[in-house]
């Protein structure tokens, strides 16, 4: 059995993939495993994978028959997983050399279930740490040592005291098998798995948390990010379907965890609600045609009637908007009176 694997989700980023790979094949603890999936990339993915597995066995390569997503190519990759812990690492970011064996040792001294280590922010080849931006990005993301509780790493995810990303953690194997059988029913997502996917695991018996404060992730900034820029309305949709389906989601998990008391629960709603806000915020800057036109596909996609609950606990803000005075409606009667409003049909 491998101590460590390291999931490679890879979609257009050929540019980068062969720096990626060679990151974790220079890694000083050997008895390790690599399974790169490839989401229907575009270009010569595949190809690079297979020569480098010409000449190093530990490297595997799981081809996607259709396109998935993020969260369905991770898991893919999980599923069939034998180390004992799995990390993740994007295909256009790296790990230092050292990652693997500092992040596994961490683990065996602790006797932890999950370590957490730091990022640096690069562009470029220079690997220095680019700061966030946003003050609560950078707080989230700062380098942090120790052992904790469960508890304590759960109210510090609650309260955005560290961050959520998939790529910080190596998590025991089988949190993430329980995790995902939790969640067999997702559809494609895109936008906040890594949330999705973090507190549901939380929501497990988690045998204390190790933090690492060295930066031994590099991860790759891409200016061009999903979440960087709207775009267009068929985008902002597609992010409201996900955001509005991880958050709910989530919430449904750990209200029936013995891990999580109502206090937390409160908290994790009130995390859920300013999470979601400022994509609220954008969806009501739309014309009102285009307002109308995306409840209509988030109805098809069937997050129409989460995305109406969460605008409706936004609270007094919105308590005029005419989409919180349909509560008494079933959800396709409430979207006809709003495409009605909308559009005057």
């Amino acid at each position: 059995m491998p101590k460590l694997s390291i999931i490679v989700p890879v979609f257009n980023t050929e540019s980068y993939l062969g720096e990626c790979l060679d990151s974790l094949l220079n890694q000083t603890l050997l008895d390790i495993e690599i399974i790169v999936v490839n989401d229907c990339s575009p270009g010569n993915c595949s190809e690079i994978v297979n020569e480098k597995k010409q000449t190093d066995n530990r490297l595997r390569l799981i081809e996607n028959k259709i396109n998935l997503g993020t969260f369905h190519t991770r898991k893919a990759g999980v599923l069939c997983a034998e180390g004992e812990f799995i990390t993740f690492v994007d295909s256009d970011d790296s790990l230092k050399s050292e990652a693997c064996s500092m992040i596994y040792n961490a683990l065996m001294s602790s006797g932890a279930d999950i370590a957490h280590i730091a990022c640096s922010r690069f562009e470029g080849v220079n690997f220095k740490h680019i700061p966030f931006s946003d003050e609560a990005d950078e707080h989230a993301f700062r380098p942090q040592a120790g052992l904790v509780t469960a508890d304590k790493w759960r109210e510090q995810l609650i309260e955005y005291d560290i961050d959520n990303c998939v790529w910080s953690y190596a998590v025991r194997k089988e949190l993430y098998f329980k995790a995902y059988s939790k969640l067999e029913f997702c559809p494609r997502l895109l936008m906040l798995e890594d949330f999705l996917l973090m507190f549901t695991v939380s929501g497990e018996n988690v045998n204390n948390c190790i933090y690492l404060e060295e930066r031994l992730y590099n991860y790759r900034i891409d200016a061009s990010g999903i979440t960087q820029s709207i775009g267009n309305t068929d985008k902002l949709i597609a992010m409201i379907s996900d955001i509005s389906y991880s958050l709910i989601t989530s919430e449904k998990i750990l209200s029936k965890s013995q891990y999580y008391t109502q206090e937390m629960l409160l908290r994790f709603k009130n995390r859920m609600i300013h999470d979601f806000e400022w994509y609220a915020k954008q969806f009501f800057k739309l014309p009102d045609e285009q307002k109308a036109l995306a409840i209509e596909r988030l109805d098809k996609k069937n997050t129409a009637t989460i995305w109406l609950n969460l605008i409706a606990r936004l609270g007094e803000k919105y308590s005029n908007n005419k989409y919180l005075i349909f509560d008494y409606l079933p959800t396709k009667e409430k979207l006809k009176v709003i495409i009605k409003f909308f559009l005057g049909r």
